[in-house]
């Protein structure tokens, strides 16, 4: 464009303004034109043509296929004109506003809110009062069926979410997500006992509509990723209050269709085709058989299709989905004897079953998912790291968070060890304290050498009560340590180096080798001679005459 965009983005604000000044947003003849000209906007009816100082040029086509040309003045709104030659305002203007918004960066959606909730202080604006017909819509939304529903929670994602602007800008879809969310919930059926199952229907469809949207985009899964997955998660929490809500009583017999419908629909947050966002669509899946879908003969069905399924291809979602019934119907053998036979890939997908079992104090099952992670861990890490360090760093930090250590190390201490072993360096602080814990003090001494950790990190680490228990072993850390800080050659290192020698001394007082001592210290000031302030400061300290 030949406008610079800052500059343009300040005209368009004033323009936005000048509509909230002009159309009054509680009208409803104004809502309707708003939206409709809105509503063109999202299904690409409106297109620009030239862009210049003060002036937006393009056409917006009817259904019918008739185009109308539109000149939007952005210095003096009211100069706007259109070639259907409505008096004021018309639907195309409004389009073509829409769509300059998007071009220059602005959120087309977020100027519709806005003037949307202008006026504060109108009735419509206090909370709690509603249009009769906002109320009927509010209504509406009762046992009018699962298909129903379903159709209404996509219609209204479609509004919102138009495929053109999410390509464009997929960052938008957390901010234009929830606030259809929101919207959503305001329909909710006004008998209390629906609200829950119509929340959950809200969040599993706005989730199947997002990854139905990018399935077939052309965006990287890394742009995905940080766009939409923290969203995309907020919606499986929401969905697994809600079933947890419906689990925890008895169904009305109103509500099977629903139960049965939603059922069926679970088979496809495991599809192939559903590859973007599948850690989400996972994770929904087994809460939902986790906390709601609890019947015997549900669980074995779901059970032997995903089986049927894996016999035909091995598919890692459907494989999880596998896994997850042989969870439920605790068929630890099976689980195990299964979860072998997959690639050490996706271990971060046991950390739901892993943090289940410690909720629900299932130890057995614990035990026996530990000791699966445990044989995948090696390689796992290893393919974390080609994708850099802070992967490997972000999935240690979770699975050290779901782990109960304390349970661990008092019932299985050899598996917490290797667990921890396998998981360096970023297991470090757990298992250095895990071996000041349980007095390993050699090993931990080899830990420290083997991370070439220096004496002031030791000292917050169990230095000094690994000396108070195992003198001898810990003199290898203060003479690499004591050296390392002389090569630093400055007059703050040489005194933290006295202050170790010093207790380096002790040490040996207490082994009663104070022989060794003058042999040490001896050769030591022979070999830094010729560092004057070290030897300065050696004397200060009183080493010298040892």
């Amino acid at each position: 464009m030949s406008v610079e965009l800052a500059f343009m983005k300040s005209q368009l604000e004033d323009f936005k303004s000048e509509l909230k000044t002009s159309l009054d947003s509680s009208l409803p003849s104004n809502q309707l034109l708003m939206e409709t000209g809105f509503q063109r906007y999202l299904n690409e009816q409106a297109a620009l043509s030239h862009v210049s100082a003060g002036l937006v040029s393009g056409s917006v086509a009817e259904p019918d296929g008739e185009r109308f040309r539109v000149h939007l003045d952005l210095s003096s709104p009211l100069l706007s004109s259109c070639s259907c030659r409505k008096e004021g305002w018309c639907i195309h203007q409004l389009a073509l506003f829409f769509q300059a918004c998007q071009e220059a960066g602005m959120s087309a959606q977020a100027c519709l809110n806005e003037w949307e909730t202008r006026g504060k202080q109108q009735p419509l604006a206090i909370p709690g009062v509603m249009r009769a017909s906002d109320l009927l819509k509010a209504a509406a939304a009762g046992n009018e069926g699962p298909e129903a529903w379903m159709e209404r929670i996509e219609r209204t994602a479609r509004e919102r979410l138009a495929v053109h602007s999410v390509e464009k800008n997929p960052y938008i879809v957390e901010y234009e997500g929830k606030h259809v969310y929101e919207h959503l919930l305001t329909q909710r059926p006004t008998k209390r006992e629906w609200q829950p199952l119509y929340e959950l229907y809200v969040s599993f469809g706005l989730l199947s509509f997002i990854t139905n949207l990018f399935n077939d985009a052309s965006i990287p899964p890394a742009v995905l990723q940080r766009s939409c997955s923290s969203f995309l998660f907020y919606l499986v929490e929401e969905a697994s209050e809600a079933a947890e809500d419906l689990g925890l009583r008895a169904l009305p017999f109103e509500f099977d269709p629903y139960i049965h419908f939603l059922r069926q629909e679970t088979a496809g947050l495991l599809a192939v085709k559903n590859h973007v966002f599948a850690g989400q669509q996972t994770d929904l899946y087994r809460q939902l058989w986790t906390v709601l879908f609890k019947r015997e003969a549900w669980r074995k069905e779901e059970r032997l299709r995903l089986q049927l399924r894996l016999e035909d291809a091995q598919e890692m979602s459907v494989a999880i989905g596998y896994l997850h019934h042989l969870y439920l119907a605790d068929d630890l053998a099976g689980f195990a004897d299964f979860a072998k036979q997959l690639p050490d890939t996706g271990v971060e997908l046991y950390l739901f079953w892993l943090m289940e079992a410690f909720r629900t104090k299932a130890f057995e099952k614990a035990r026996m998912l530990i000791k699966i992670v445990d044989q995948k861990l090696e390689g796992y890490l290893e393919q974390l790291e080609q994708e850099g360090s802070m992967q490997s760093r972000r999935f240690v930090h979770w699975f050290l968070t779901y782990i109960d250590a304390d349970w661990l190390m008092e019932k299985e201490p050899v598996l917490y060890k290797s667990l921890l072993e396998h998981m360096l360096p970023y297991s470090y602080t757990e298992l250095s304290t895990y071996f000041i814990h349980t007095g390993r003090y050699k090993e931990w001494v080899e830990l420290q050498l083997w991370m070439d950790s220096e004496l002031p990190e030791l000292d917050r680490n169990g230095l000094k009560e690994a000396a108070k228990h195992a003198p001898e072993e810990v003199l290898p850390l203060y003479h690499h340590g004591i050296l390392r800080l002389i090569e630093e050659r400055n007059r703050a290192s040489y005194k933290k180096a006295v202050r170790y020698l010093k207790r380096l001394r002790t040490l040996y007082k207490k082994l009663k080798r104070p022989d060794r001592w003058d042999v040490y210290i001896q050769i030591l000031l022979e070999q830094k001679k010729r560092l004057r302030a070290f030897q300065e400061e050696c004397r200060r300290g009183q080493l010298t005459d040892a």
